[in-house]
């Protein structure tokens, strides 16, 4: 705060600079984290400027396009110290390094240049967001950034799906049952590339694994229980949970198979061709393992009901004082004699914490046992009861009505500002036309193609606020 003070009270000051490094990938940082070639540059050209350098923050890893600033804990930071106006200054590399969307960055530019701050580019100048022309020349920016980013994106998809296909393993840790493995191939820069082979020992485990559920039925936690209970830990020393059963049971690899978008579900996964050296599990035996997964998600989507809408009152509520899991619920059935000597069938529900089964290495197996579903109940409905009685009605009647004028309030406000932003919208889509106009008759700074793009995108977000609109119209 007194450094803050004596800036403002003394104009002859130099001006104080944060500096921002940013890399993509882990690959272009060194053993610290750091990006030297970023900071070889802009530290000597800030001292050359005359700024005081108060800090500087090293984003090692950290993608401007899939990550948001929301997301990324050094413009969190860059942004609270805007606020405090505790510098003058963002010092960058290029202006991509503050990020590559198109819709974000340039409001991000807005924000550091209302709070006071100069953003400025060693190899671009001054980056600024404050008139409507300074608005339109920063969305271009961006958006070509954004653009670059997409290309790249496209790249690596193509090349990783060339790779699946040609049998090439792409990197990473392998699935349980192979390991890393050199056969003395190299890459470009005279580096070994990894291939991985089968690990014996492992192997077995998951020869195991469907053994167990496709032949025996044993379900996923009691896989994991019985592999547990042996000693038998996952690759990098863990417990065995039912998820990892599950996800181990569904992995294509085992048939021999590399297999590319097997997470996710908008896209076709793709296969490579069989690999025999890497074949664990025969097809008989994986397609018996298909089945009964699912068969079992059939029969979970039809009868079964997450634990939140169980049949117990205070089911997915109630939580181990030991271990912290949430309790699960079970109902056991017996027989007993009546009067008459005829045989009757009586529930007995019970919470019990399910750490026994789904084991931790942070966290040991509780001791706790089980509780009667009866008793919890009761003393939850009576402390429950006495609550009600106690309390004020005329008052919660008055917060009632606050909330309701406070959310009043709040809407109207979003309103004004959706206003204010489809006003702004139009105007831009007009800036927009006339600098087509301008570029078909050769007077115009940019070529037609990348206006064109950039209007279809703000048309874009133009239809976007009408959706809203009617939304807000229909609700």
């Amino acid at each position: 705060m007194q450094t803050v003070l004596q800036n403002q009270l003394d104009p002859s000051a130099p001006p104080r600079a944060v500096l921002l490094y940013r890399a993509s990938t882990k690959k272009q940082t060194d053993t610290d984290n750091d990006i030297p070639l970023q900071r070889n540059m802009l530290v000597p050209w800030a001292e050359r400027q005359g700024w005081q350098i108060i800090d500087q923050f090293c984003e090692g890893g950290v993608s401007g396009f899939k990550v948001s600033a929301d997301n990324r804990d050094a413009l969190v930071k860059i942004k609270a110290m805007a606020e405090r106006r505790e510098f003058d200054v963002l010092g960058l590399y290029m202006s991509d390094r503050l990020g590559r969307l198109a819709s974000e960055t340039p409001l991000v530019v807005a924000f550091l240049n209302r709070m006071g701050v100069r953003v400025m580019s060693f190899s671009e100048g001054e980056i600024a967001n404050q008139s409507h022309n300074d608005s339109l020349t920063c969305f271009i920016k961006f958006w070509q950034a954004e653009g670059e980013s997409r290309k790249t994106q496209r790249r690596v998809q193509d090349a990783t799906l060339d790779c699946v296909k040609r049998g090439v393993w792409r990197g990473g840790n392998p699935p349980y049952g192979y390991k890393m493995v050199s056969r003395g191939r190299l890459n470009g820069k005279g580096k070994p590339i990894r291939d991985i082979d089968i690990d014996p020992e492992e192997a077995e485990v998951v020869k195991t694994i469907f053994r167990l559920y496709a032949v025996e039925h044993y379900g996923s936690y009691g896989i994991a229980k019985y592999l547990n209970d042996r000693g038998i830990t996952r690759a990098k020393g863990g417990p065995w949970m039912g998820q990892k059963i599950l996800k181990l049971l569904r992995d294509k690899m085992y048939l021999g198979h590399y297999e590319l978008y097997k997470q996710d579900k908008t896209k076709d996964s793709v296969l490579s061709l069989v690999m025999e050296h890497m074949v664990i599990i025969d097809q008989k035996t994986f397609d018996e393992a298909q089945k009964r997964l699912r068969e079992s998600g059939e029969k979970y989507a039809k009868g079964r009901r997450p634990t939140q809408f169980g049949s117990l009152i205070f089911n997915g509520m109630v939580f181990c004082t030991e271990c912290g899991r949430k309790f699960t619920t079970h109902r056991y059935s017996y027989e007993t004699l009546d009067a008459d000597g005829k045989p009757q069938r009586n529930n007995y529900c019970k919470y019990r914490c399910n750490s026994f089964r789904i084991p931790s290495r942070k966290k040991s197996t509780c001791t706790s046992s089980q509780y009667k579903a009866d008793d919890i109940e009761e003393q939850v409905v009576m402390l429950s009861k006495k609550f009600i009685r106690q309390v004020d009605k005329d008052q919660i009647l008055a917060t009632h009505k606050n909330d309701i004028q406070v959310r009043l309030e709040t809407v109207q406000s979003l309103l004004q500002k959706e206003e204010r932003e489809l006003a702004k919208k139009d105007k831009e889509i007009a800036k927009l036309k006339d600098e087509i106009m301008k570029s078909l008759m050769g007077e115009g700074t940019f070529a037609p193609d990348i206006i064109q793009g950039m209007l279809a995108t703000k048309e874009g977000e133009r239809a976007g606020y009408g959706c809203k609109d009617r939304a807000a119209d229909h609700p």
